[in-house]
């Protein structure tokens, strides 16, 4: 019993919070896809169509390949980059959607002034 349980001892623990290539790939994704949703809430949603898609088609691009080099070299620093590259960019999106949300309140439409044709005729003519 003692020689079953140091032997065991002699392995080394499974890293539970390690990333994958699966792990990687859709953390990037995620990370990728909050600029061109951002995009779509605050610039308006027919005005921002093009950019919004394009922000989108990047961030897709960007997270095939993290997948695909998280798959191919199976190094651990991928997913330690791609987990530092979240606890950075998380407070920035934050901050920017706070900063968005809180200008978007702001915009009034300007008052229109009255056709000439509507305007009341003068008392001389």
């Amino acid at each position: 019993m003692l020689v079953v349980y140091c032997a065991h001892m002699s392995t080394e623990p499974e890293d539970l919070n390690e990333f994958d290539a699966r792990d990687c790939g859709l953390a990037a994704l995620l990370l990728g896809i909050v600029p061109a949703v951002l995009n779509f809430v605050f610039n308006g949603m027919k005005e921002a169509l093009v950019s919004t898609a394009l922000m989108g088609a990047a961030g897709v691009l960007v997270a095939l390949v993290v997948f695909c080099i998280a798959y191919f070299t199976h190094s651990r620093v991928v997913g330690y980059l791609v987990n530092l590259a979240g606890c950075i960019l998380t407070p920035i999106y934050i901050f920017v959607a706070i900063c968005l949300w809180s200008q978007s309140g702001e915009k009034t439409e300007p008052a229109q002034e009255p056709a000439a044709e509507n305007a009341p005729a003068e008392p001389g003519r």
